[in-house]
């Protein structure tokens, strides 16, 4: 299967960010003095939140443009998205695909994608084939969440003709919607608003966090991103666990922790977008003890309260409700933190002007 075939190209991707990790986690141990004149924004939350792509926008609002190498990353990390994702369709499809449309599901069963040149004609021909045609495949894309197919992947299956030009490079609505797994840790340094940032985006799956929290003991300010949206949805890396509850109980923690005393928090409760589009599906009502109107509102202002409940009385949380795939919106957000969070943490830093 090419799902499996990923596995020699993704091994060398961790050994590259294992080195990387290391380099990095070395000069944060040791750039003390020079953490004094600079503003370190740490984004935790649980996998999946959208934490990269608000690091993303935070690069848009810096008027930072992508590079074509960068965008050539992308291009390649949508192109295995989409082979990942029918295949793995396909897979739970099984025996169920129609006839008429085996030819095109083997097809895509046996693509070992490993690099771009895997990428053909023939490919992008079965793929939209299936995406456009099987009822099979898109009875399964409707219950995506059960097998944890990003929601996204039918944006970029819809811009298969786009995607798979010979000079294709994703634009800035492509960047934003790519999904491409955080491990370890990942720094940025952006002038954001006339304000020199530093951001630290860390993985979010279970088997990458805490072991870089200790790394961080000098930051201006946390900013917690969690998907509201998952009310419905277990995590990836364990089925029996709720992902709102999982990033709800890792939000106690965080906001808990003596490392981040000093340190502005900022609570992102992302995919309202989502959100709004899944109770229309999926009532909120009867869950996590609420029994109030199925409507975006209340239920939004209700998973507000489950998050806060956990601040201590001495804490101040600012907290945002947000849509990472909307810039006007993150760029209002990011000015409120502006004025306030990271405004009152910051005693002698070097502000640009």
């Amino acid at each position: 299967m090419g799902v499996c075939a990923s596995n020699t190209v993704e091994s060398k991707e961790k050994s590259k960010e294992k080195h990387l990790n290391k380099k990095i986690e070395r000069r944060l141990e040791n750039d003390n003095e020079k953490d004094r004149d600079r503003i370190r924004i740490l984004f935790l939350g649980t996998g999946e939140s959208g934490k990269s792509t608000i690091l993303k926008q935070m690069q848009i609002l810096a008027h930072e443009d992508f590079l074509k190498y960068e965008r050539e990353t992308f291009r390649s990390i949508i192109r295995r998205n989409m082979v990942l994702a029918i295949q793995h369709l396909v897979e739970v499809a099984a025996e169920n695909i129609e006839e008429k449309h085996i030819e095109a599901a083997e097809l895509i069963e046996k693509t070992e994608y490993q690099l771009e040149e895997s990428w053909s004609e023939e490919l992008k021909n079965a793929i939209e084939e299936l995406w456009a045609e099987s009822k099979v495949i898109r009875g399964l894309w409707l219950q995506r969440e059960r097998y944890h197919v990003p929601a996204t992947i039918g944006y970029f299956f819809d811009a298969i003709e786009r995607i798979s030009l010979p000079n294709y490079l994703p634009n800035i609505q492509d960047i934003l919607r790519v999904r491409n797994r955080t491990t370890g840790i990942h720094e940025k340094t952006l002038v954001v608003k006339n304000i020199k940032i530093t951001f630290t985006d860390v993985g979010g799956q279970r088997n990458e966090r805490r072991k870089w929290i200790h790394c961080f003991n000098k930051v201006t300010a946390v900013m917690f991103v969690a998907a509201i949206s998952e009310y419905n949805q277990q995590l990836y890396e364990d089925e029996k666990q709720n992902r709102l509850t999982e990033a709800i109980e890792e939000f106690r923690k965080i906001v808990n922790n003596e490392v981040f005393a000093n340190a502005g928090m900022i609570l992102f409760l992302n995919k309202i977008d989502l959100l709004r589009e899944k109770l229309e599906q999926v009532p909120f009502t009867g869950r996590f003890g609420y029994e109030g109107p199925n409507t975006l509102e209340p239920v939004q202002l209700y998973i507000r309260s489950l998050f806060e409940r956990h601040v201590p009385g001495e804490r101040s949380v600012h907290t945002h409700f947000t849509c990472g795939l909307d810039t006007d919106l993150i760029h209002r957000v990011f000015m409120d933190c502006k004025q306030t969070v990271l405004m009152n943490n910051i005693d002698g830093l070097a502000i640009i002007v």
